[in-house]
C-alpha cells in the first residue's frame, strides 16, 4: 500500500514524461425546440461516435473516433459554439477523459494512459503511461498543498472509505465511511410496489451496490449526499459534522440516480434514470433539502449528463444511425 501511495504522490508532484447527444436529427436540421427548450448538436461534425466530454478552462473536451471501424480517434478541444479551437490525434480509440485529483487530464484507452497538455485553446497529447498508472491515479479523490484524500470502494459489499494523508507521510486517516451493514436499505419503506422482507433487502441491496457516493468539496469543508439514510452532510476536512439536513428523495423499485454539481453555478442536481427513456434533472435546495421541479431530459436513452453554467450537456445515440453517437446541450430550462 506504501509503494501505492508513493507512486500518487510522485505523479503529483513531478512534471509528466514521456460527439452533441443526438446523432444528427438530420444534417439539414442543426436546433430543435421542445417546450421552449432548445437541444442542439455541439460537435459540427455529424459522422463522429462521440465517447466522453468534459469541460477544461471553458472548452469542452471531447474524445471521439469516425464510424464505423473506430476510425481516426482524435481529441476535440471545443468552444462552446461547438468550433473547433484544437486537435490531437490519437493511435488508437479512446475509452474515456480523466482528470486526475492533482488536476492533470488524461485520455484513457483499452492499453495506455495518455496525458495531456491543455492550455489557452491548444491542446497536445505529452507521453504514454502504462494503465496501471491509471488504477494509482484513481485512487485520488482530492489533494490540496498539505493533505491528499483517497476513496476505497468496495461494489460488493457496498462499502466505501474516504481517508486521507498529509502529503510525504503514508499514515492514513479515515474521514467518512459509508458501511451498508450498519444501514440496511431494505427498511426502506416508500416502495410502489410491496415487496416481502427479504425480496425488498435483496432488491435494495442490488440497487444501491452500483450508486456512487461521491464527497464534494467546497473550500473548507466536504458536502456528502447519503441516499441510505437521505441526508445531506457536511464535515470539515477531517471528517468532523459541521451540520445535516434532511434529504427529501424518494425511491422507487429499481435505484438509477445521481448527483451532479454545474462547477459553474456551484448548484447541485439529481440526477434520475429509473426510467432511462424518460430521464430527469432535479435542482436540490441545499438549505432545506427539497427537490425543485423535474426537468425533462428531451432525448431518451441518453448517458453521460452534465450540467455546465446553467446547460444540459448527454450523449446520444440514435437508433436510426447506430455508427454515430453525439454530444447535444440542452438549453432554456
Amino acid at each position: 500500500m506504501r509503494a501505492v501511495f508513493l507512486s500518487i504522490l510522485l505523479f503529483l508532484s513531478t512534471p509528466l514524461l514521456a460527439q452533441e447527444v443526438n446523432r444528427p436529427m438530420q444534417d439539414t436540421l442543426k436546433e430543435v425546440t421542445i417546450k421552449s427548450q432548445s437541444v442542439k448538436r455541439v460537435l459540427h461534425s455529424a459522422k463522429e461516435f462521440v465517447v466522453d466530454y468534459s469541460f477544461v478552462d471553458g472548452y469542452i473536451l471531447v474524445a471521439s473516433y469516425s464510424s464505423p471501424n473506430q476510425k481516426d480517434p482524435k481529441l476535440f478541444l471545443l468552444t462552446r459554439m461547438g468550433d473547433t479551437a484544437s486537435i490531437a490525434h490519437l493511435p488508437e480509440a479512446p475509452s474515456e477523459l480523466y482528470k486526475s485529483c492533482g488536476g492533470k487530464w488524461y485520455c484513457v484507452t483499452d492499453d495506455v494512459l495518455y496525458p495531456l497538455d491543455i492550455d489557452t485553446g491548444n491542446l497536445q497529447i505529452s507521453g504514454a503511461y502504462s494503465l496501471s498508472v491509471y488504477d494509482e491515479l484513481r485512487i485520488c479523490q482530492y489533494a490540496t498543498q498539505d493533505v491528499i484524500y483517497y476513496g476505497f470502494f468496495d461494489r460488493r459489499k457496498w462499502d466505501i472509505t474516504y481517508a486521507y494523508a498529509k502529503n510525504g507521510k503514508d499514515e492514513l486517516h479515515t474521514v467518512l465511511h459509508f458501511d451498508d451493514r450498519q444501514t440496511r436499505i431494505g427498511k426502506e419503506t416508500e416502495r410502489k410496489f410491496p415487496l416481502s422482507a427479504g425480496a425488498s433487502y435483496l432488491l435494495d441491496r442490488n440497487a444501491f451496490r452500483y450508486l456512487n457516493q461521491p464527497l464534494f468539496w467546497e473550500s473548507n469543508r466536504i458536502v456528502a449526499f447519503d441516499f441510505r439514510t437521505k441526508r445531506i452532510v457536511k464535515y470539515d476536512l477531517e471528517g468532523n459534522l459541521l451540520e445535516s439536513a434532511p434529504f427529501h428523495l424518494s425511491f422507487t423499485n429499481v435505484q438509477r440516480l445521481e448527483i451532479i454539481q454545474d462547477p459553474v453555478t456551484r448548484e447541485y442536481y439529481l440526477h434520475r434514470s429509473d426510467n432511462p427513456a424518460q430521464q430527469t434533472l432535479e435542482r436540490i435546495n441545499m438549505q432545506t433539502g427539497e427537490l425543485y421541479t423535474a426537468i425533462p431530459i428531451e432525448k431518451p436513452f441518453i448517458s453521460k449528463l452534465k450540467v455546465f453554467d446553467g446547460e444540459i450537456y448527454y450523449l446520444f445515440q440514435d437508433s436510426a444511425e447506430p455508427t454515430t453517437q453525439q454530444l447535444f446541450v440542452q438549453r432554456g430550462f
